[in-house]
């Protein structure tokens, strides 16, 4: 059972292109409303933990555009 409202492949999506962006071993953590299930919509909000630590504004950057292109737009419901 998933303890959060993401689909596996959002899951998938996130910690692949965070490890591909920010360095193998990086944490991602979700908070916000996703973490609860009684609530819809919202947004995915993500504190980040970066392996890789310079350059950190073209990562961001990188890491949100390689995301939107996997996962599209998120639109809240």
């Amino acid at each position: 059972m998933q303890k959060v409202r993401l689909s596996k492949k959002e899951i998938k999506a996130i910690k692949q292109t965070a490890e591909e962006i920010f360095g193998k071993g990086t944490k991602v953590y979700l908070f916000g409303s996703r973490v609860y299930f009684e609530r819809k919509g919202g947004d995915i909000d993500l504190y980040i933990k970066p392996v890789f630590k310079n350059n950190l504004l073209e990562r961001k950057i990188k890491f949100l555009t390689k995301l939107w292109e996997k996962l599209g737009e998120q639109k809240s419901i």
